[in-house]
């Protein structure tokens, strides 16, 4: 007998800019603090099969309100690539979510005195895509504009965050194609929300896409908390086959194939783990458990959208 299961779980993609100007050795002369960005509709796709979307920091005068549509700053007068810092972290406690931040620096001589307005992330080509913008702002949270001096440096500071949802997702699904057609209740659930690792992306952004890493596990036990994994006796499982991204359906699917020989818990499979890259960590919990033995395959696809959300 053949069995089969379909999960989809959603992550929200957030992000907010620092900027930091001011001479070698001295305390910043301009601190903005942190003001929250727009993740473009063109960043939010171009995540789906591509690994390099916070290669360059990029910085303009323009001050038009940013929008979802946006491909490009709207005055453009310098990019960097230089990163001097990558921080990865989990947030401790709620609101839960995992973020990677970078320290762009633009060199002591990059600007003839601009009015800088704007700042975004993206690919390093000229022209290439905008991940995200921002006007610059203020304390206050008004936009301003900032002039670098000759001698000054610039360090633009981008800290992304992927953010797992609190509630769980519960779906009925037929997963045994035998006769019976069993009517499996399966709960989806965040996991590992409080793990460095396990809700990041890598420092140049990594494309959304199902890895192993030992990190995808069949269980005997069920789920557990958001910060937690599914509990029980588990075993690693390799077998996985990512999907082409579809252009614009922010969707990554993938297929986990269970040989005869996977999984074969005497009690049952009562949970799995999985993880996106850029996507998240994930647990479900099959209710009844799905009784595999040796004589049976299983395939469960599973899938991962995102979309925009207000940073933390």
């Amino acid at each position: 007998m053949n069995k089969r299961a379909q999960l989809k779980v959603k992550a929200g993609v957030a992000g907010k800019y620092r900027l930091r100007v001011g001479r070698e050795g001295e305390a910043p002369r301009i601190d903005t603090g942190w003001f929250d960005n727009l993740v473009t509709d063109a960043g939010l796709n171009y995540m789906g099969g591509n690994a390099n979307w916070l290669d360059a920091c990029q910085v303009g005068t323009d001050n038009t309100t940013p929008a979802n549509a946006d491909t490009a700053l709207g005055a453009y007068v310098a990019r960097t690539t230089t990163q001097t810092d990558v921080t990865r972290a989990a947030q401790g406690s709620a609101p839960y979510y995992g973020s990677t931040t970078i320290t762009y620096r633009f060199a002591a001589g990059s600007f003839a005195g601009e009015a800088l307005a704007e700042v975004g992330i993206g690919t390093a080509s000229s022209g290439g895509t905008l991940f995200s913008r921002a006007l610059i702002t203020d304390g206050g949270g008004s936009p301003t504009t900032i002039t670098v001096l000759a001698d000054e440096f610039l360090d633009v500071t981008y800290q992304i965050q992927i953010v797992p949802p609190t509630g769980d997702i519960t779906v009925s699904d037929v997963t045994d194609s035998g006769p019976a057609g069993t009517v499996h209740s399966i709960t989806l659930r965040a996991s590992e929300v409080t793990t460095t690792g396990s809700w990041e992306v890598g420092t140049n952004g990594d494309q959304v896409a199902l890895v192993t890493e030992n990190t995808l596990k069949a269980y005997d036990g069920a789920i557990g908390a958001i910060t937690t994994d599914p509990a029980g006796t588990s075993e690693i499982i390799t077998s996985i086959s990512n999907d082409a991204y579809s252009n614009l359906s922010l969707e990554r699917t993938a297929s986990i194939s269970f040989d005869l020989d996977d999984a074969n818990f005497g009690t049952g499979l009562k949970s799995i783990k999985f993880k996106f890259d850029s996507g998240g960590s994930w647990q479900a919990e099959f209710d009844p458990v799905i009784n595999k033995t040796n004589t049976d395959t299983l395939s469960i696809d599973v899938s991962v959208s995102w979309d925009r959300t207000t940073a933390h």
